[in-house]
């Protein structure tokens, strides 16, 4: 049984519409339909973005990275001559975070808590597989996988380094406003 249909995936992540390539908007959205059913949430709607912010959704989370990923790298087209892909800045913004959907889950009072995929597994990793899965080009799966400061990785392409930093200043903005230990501090 499906707990989430594509036509509420879509309503809850709109810039799935903002990618022109029909074929990628379809595997985006059998990804999260695929994370969500596979795990022990319920529906998209109350996936907490993290423990240590426990106002804030991983819906929003992910519509804010995809935005300012697409936003910043549309700044240096213009103004620096970086040439982008913005289906595959799209994609990545969209799926970088829905290993989360399997790293967590609800805790009481509504919120939510690391489980043990969540504790011994990398972060990223599970967008990565399931985009090999769902057949992402390496590029993509790259940037998914090296999203994180937990990654050995770096993001090798254009879109994966403006992807690994907005995912940092959004995620640093709801730590701020939660008061808990901002990311950037790892970088002192």
């Amino acid at each position: 049984m499906t707990k989430v249909k594509y036509e509420h995936i879509v309503e809850l992540l709109p810039e799935i519409n903002d990618i022109k390539n029909e074929e990628l908007r379809e595997k985006v959205c059998s990804i999260w339909q695929e994370a969500v059913d596979s795990s022990n949430w319920e529906d998209m709607d109350n996936i907490k973005f993290n423990s240590l912010c426990p106002g804030a959704k991983l819906v929003h989370h992910t519509r804010a990275v995809t935005q300012a990923t697409v936003a910043i790298l549309t700044v240096l087209k213009e103004n620096c001559g970086a040439d982008f892909d913005k289906d595959t800045a799209l994609v990545e913004g969209l799926l970088h975070d829905v290993c989360k959907v399997m790293e967590y889950d609800p805790a009481p009072d509504n919120l939510s808590a690391k489980n043990k995929i969540g504790k011994t597994i990398q972060h990223g990793f599970f967008s990565g597989y399931y985009g090999q899965k769902y057949g992402l080009s390496t590029d993509i799966v790259a940037s998914l996988v090296a999203h994180t400061s937990h990654s050995r990785m770096i993001p090798a392409t254009l879109e994966g380094i403006v992807l690994f930093y907005a995912d940092m200043a959004c995620a640093d903005m709801y730590r701020f406003q939660a008061g808990a230990p901002l990311k950037i501090s790892e970088y002192k």
